[in-house]
C-alpha cells in the first residue's frame, strides 16, 4: 500500500522549491490512526518527520561531534538560530507564565510549537 504520509511530506519538500528530495525510509499504519514515520534526505539536510495521531514532528539529524548522529527537533533549531524565542517555547509547554511576545496567544495552543506549515516555513 502506497504511504499517503511520505507522498504528502515528498509533495510539500518539491513545492519548497529547493531541489529534489529522496525518502531514505518510511513506515505508515494505517490501523493505528494513521501514525506514520518518513525520512527524507533535501540536500544535506536530513528530516525525519513522524506523525502521531495527526500531529506531526520534524527532526533534523545532525552530527554528533563523535562521529555519530543525533535528531534535533525543528523547535529546538528555531530557537538556537533566533527564529523562535525561548520565552515562546517555555510558555508553549506550560514552563513558563511569562511570555515577552505579546503575539502569544494568552492560552498556549495543544501540540507541538511549530506546526507543520511553521516547520517547512523554517526549512524555506
Amino acid at each position: 500500500m502506497p504511504d499517503p504520509f511520505a507522498e504528502h511530506i515528498r509533495q510539500h519538500l518539491e513545492d519548497l522549491g529547493k531541489g529534489p528530495s529522496k525518502l531514505v525510509e518510511d513506515e505508515y499504519d494505517e490501523e493505528n490512526f494513521g501514525n506514520a514515520r518518513a525520512i527524507f534526505q533535501l540536500g544535506q539536510l536530513t528530516l525525519h518527520f513522524l506523525n502521531d495521531r495527526g500531529l506531526v514532528f520534524v527532526d533534523v539529524e545532525l552530527s554528533d561531534g563523535y562521529g555519530g548522529n543525533a535528531l534535533v527537533p525543528l523547535e529546538n533549531l528555531a530557537v538556537a538560530a533566533n527564529l523562535r524565542s525561548l520565552e515562546e517555547l517555555l510558555y508553549h509547554y506550560g514552563l513558563s507564565e511569562a511570555v515577552a511576545d505579546a503575539s502569544v496567544e494568552d492560552d498556549p495552543p495543544t501540540g507541538p510549537f511549530l506546526t507543520f506549515d511553521g516547520a517547512l516555513e523554517l526549512l524555506d
